[in-house]
């Protein structure tokens, strides 16, 4: 597991949550989702930049196939580049059809909790991870 990012004593602020929307997203809450996003990161103890990036399914399947070698269009992709306290979460707006806000912070949440160190692609980590996603869901809601 990743060592998580904690705020250290020097770091006066907190994350910054940038939110790129390459397509439009329709009736997408972006000042509610930035501020789910913000204290989700926060519950996490995460600190550096974070870029939630929304994408098309052409574009997330081409990361997808390029980056990890599988051939389907994800619903999220985490890029973390732990060296510039920086990452890249991808979403594919193909999933934000009925509750735009709703289902962008629970994929947002999913990619924060990469960036925190667990994958629930390892056995022993998966029960804890999506634990730790409802919970976090559960405080924002």
């Amino acid at each position: 597991m990743k060592k998580l990012r904690k705020k250290s004593s020097s770091q006066k602020s907190g994350p910054k949550i940038n939110l790129i929307f390459l397509c439009p997203v329709k009736n997408l809450r972006a000042k509610n989702l930035k501020k789910f996003l913000l204290l989700a990161a926060n519950q996490l103890g995460l600190t550096g930049k974070f870029n939630f990036v929304f994408c098309n399914s052409n574009l997330a399947r081409e990361l997808n196939s390029k980056f990890r070698k599988m051939n389907y269009e994800p619903d999220v992709l985490t890029f973390d580049y732990l060296e510039q306290n920086e990452a890249d979460i991808i979403l594919n707006i193909q999933f934000l059809n009925e509750n735009p806000t709703e289902i962008a912070t629970k994929l947002a949440v999913h990619g924060l909790i990469h960036v925190a160190g667990l994958d629930h692609e390892v056995p022993k980590q998966r029960k804890a991870f999506f634990n730790l996603e409802r919970k976090i869901l559960n405080y924002l809601h």
